[in-house]
């Protein structure tokens, strides 16, 4: 990010802390370096907020799908990882699912996205001087969530529904 912009923002850092509203704000005043980075055309702000909304709207589809005897709501629609970044492309999960190459690809993405994420926490950690802490908690995150799954009871020649949809 260019200096001109780091001190815009930090020139509305009041007592540790800022809003979204007051860089809109400041971003209001056309001589402020920050201008240049919002939409000001009124039809252009439009749809770009219409498309923030829709990709709101995408990420609240969602269905229950059980699974080895646990429950999981699994997002319908997902970022299509084969679409270029500014198409913004979503495919819906089961399209996915029959494309082994794809749902590779899909997971090797939702893993990247976790990895980055995991990295900005460290670097909080970092600045907060609670990078133990930050290990401790996230190693306990994933113990929890990450638990192996059990395995379903043996059937001979019975199909025992793990997978079905709820």
């Amino acid at each position: 990010m260019k200096q001109v912009i780091v001190d815009a923002i930090e020139a509305l850092v009041v007592r540790g802390e800022i809003t979204r509203r007051s860089i809109f704000e400041a971003a209001k005043d056309t001589t402020s370096p920050l201008h240049r980075l919002f939409v000001w055309d009124g039809d252009d702000a439009i749809e770009e907020l219409g498309l923030l909304r829709a990709g709101e709207l995408l990420r609240d589809f969602s269905f229950t799908i059980i699974r080895r005897g646990i429950t999981f709501s699994v997002p319908q629609y997902i970022e299509d990882c084969d679409k270029p970044r500014l198409m913004q492309g979503y495919a819906d999960i089961h399209s996915i699912a029959k494309n082994p190459g794809k749902a590779k690809r899909t997971i090797d993405a939702e893993i990247a996205a976790i990895a980055a994420l995991v990295a900005r926490g460290r670097a909080v950690a970092a600045g907060l001087d609670l990078q133990s802490e930050f290990e401790t908690r996230l190693a306990a995150a994933i113990a929890i969530h990450g638990a192996p799954l059990p395995q379903p009871p043996r059937r001979h020649g019975k199909h025992d529904g793990a997978g079905a949809a709820a």
